[in-house]
């Protein structure tokens, strides 16, 4: 069960970064980088809930 958590929540959140990084490539490149590192620091926490 717990093996099947850590899949699942990989794949959402691999799901949530593609997502999120085509919406980035509409962006100017600076944007796009500010955008990224902010995801980044949001999504921190649950890669080390991982």
């Amino acid at each position: 069960m717990h093996g099947y958590k850590f899949i699942a929540k990989f794949i959402n959140l691999a799901f949530w970064l593609l997502k999120f990084v085509n919406l980035a490539k509409k962006f100017e490149d600076k944007s796009a980088k500010i955008c990224l590192r902010l995801f980044d620091f949001i999504t921190a926490p649950v890669r080390l809930d991982i």
